[in-house]
């Protein structure tokens, strides 16, 4: 039994391991074996190593990870009035800024993470040791089972590492998913929906890597007329290697006597394969919905849609995994602290300001007069002036403000043009009384 497994043992209590089964038939019972039970535990320690055998892959996965480490968390207070107020101070705040004694928030959630994208699931076991508070252990995912009950609900959970078997309550453990449509107790990684492209993909790159290592294809063939015996054919190998092999040989002149050299050029084939690993790559970024900017490809790519690329990352990618794991540990977590009712986690929007919008919205909105001149100076990240809070009457379009007010005649500078033709100083008074 490992250290892991003796402190489990040692953390869970006993009345807790009664209220699970561990009999051969709960055990045996419902999608344990289907669907990624004990049975397919094989195949999903495969998906756990494959972030090790492919680069893109584990760029994607890595990023995703890190910016999700990264993100700055709050405690939220709601009021019956529906305002909010940030709570400083709590256990709860503790407990989630410290899981453990040797693990901080940002390792909890790196590793959650990469256990999200590979296999969908992230379960938190919540264990109280004796004489201390509360912890929170990080278990690998696929050493967790349900047990699901007859109602079709679910009795609890089994962690299983060997023969080595330790129940687990269900209000003890946080089981974060991604809804799985084949089985309503696993969750479904992203990795999942890849494992066929990222077997060509690895194809692809060991096909390289042997063209280079084994390949014993010729860079030429020379062809001479007859059969030569052994001696003249270890010596025109000889001069061959002694005249044109190595850095120092390269592109001198071949002189042959009674032969004939063709040149042995790549095939399509062999071309292409460069082509092939970087569809493996659309694939894997396409599957995550990860922009190539965000990994800092610059295939492509502009200031623009650069920025985009950073908006899209963090808005869709990024603050929906922070959304369910807040959600998540909001109703398993905070209802083991007392008076904690009406209290959330929060985070920190990664989202960066879309600058270019705010600035249309702004100055938009400030022409248009909806918006204040301290709401527009807003938008652009500036402190309110003094008097920038009253509303400006809508400005009007020059030019047809121009068209409007346009002489039927054309204009002289002349004081009387008669009652139906404006001087230009008419039109400049007028225009003025109009600003």
């Amino acid at each position: 039994m490992t250290l892991l497994h003796q402190a489990l043992s040692n953390l869970i209590p006993k009345a807790q391991t009664e209220r699970v089964p561990t009999g051969p038939a709960s055990m045996m019972a419902g999608p344990l074996f289907s669907g990624g039970g004990i049975m397919g535990e094989a195949n999903r320690e495969q998906q756990l190593g494959l972030m090790a055998s492919s680069s893109w892959l584990f760029a994607v996965i890595d990023r995703i990870a890190t910016s999700v480490a990264a993100v700055e968390w709050r405690l939220v207070l709601t009021r019956r009035d529906g305002t909010e107020e940030e709570i400083w101070e709590h256990p709860a705040l503790d407990l989630w800024a410290r899981p453990g004694p040797y693990t901080t928030r940002s390792e909890l959630l790196e590793a959650a993470t990469q256990y999200f994208e590979l296999l969908g699931e992230i379960p938190l076991l919540i264990v109280s040791p004796p004489g201390e508070g509360l912890q929170l252990q990080l278990l690998r995912p696929t050493r967790i089972f349900p047990v699901p009950s007859k109602n079709g609900g679910l009795e609890g959970y089994i962690y299983q590492v060997g023969a080595t078997r330790i129940p687990l309550a269900v209000e003890d453990v946080i089981f974060i998913r991604r809804p799985n449509p084949l089985n309503e107790y696993r969750g479904l990684g992203v990795v999942q929906s890849l494992l066929i492209d990222l077997g060509a993909e690895r194809a692809a790159a060991a096909y390289v890597r042997n063209f280079f290592r084994n390949d014993a294809s010729p860079g030429g063939v020379v062809e001479v007329d007859g059969t030569l015996d052994d001696a003249t054919f270890l010596r025109l190998r000889d001069q061959w290697a002694e005249g044109h092999q190595g850095v120092a040989n390269a592109h001198r002149v071949a002189i042959l006597e009674k032969g004939h050299w063709k040149d042995r050029a790549f095939s399509h084939r062999e071309i292409q394969f460069n082509e092939l690993r970087k569809l493996g790559r659309d694939l894997i970024l396409g599957a995550f919905g990860m922009p190539m900017s965000a990994l800092g490809i610059t295939e492509s790519v502009n200031r623009a849609n650069a920025e985009a690329g950073e908006v899209l990352f963090s808005r869709w990618i990024i603050r929906p995994r922070l959304a369910r794991i807040a959600g998540e540990i909001t109703e398993g977590l905070l209802p083991l602290f007392p008076g904690t009712d009406r209290m959330r986690f929060d985070f920190i929007d990664p989202t960066p300001a879309d600058r270019v919008q705010d600035a249309l919205e702004g100055t938009s909105g400030y022409i248009a007069g909806v918006l204040t001149l301290n709401e527009a100076r807003a938008h652009f990240g500036e402190a309110a002036v003094q008097g920038g809070d009253d509303f400006k009457a809508p400005a009007t379009n020059d030019q047809l403000a121009l068209e409007a007010w346009r002489p039927k005649k054309a204009l002289t500078t002349s004081k009387h043009d008669g009652p139906e033709g404006l001087t230009r100083r008419d039109i400049e008074r007028r225009w003025h009384l109009r600003m």
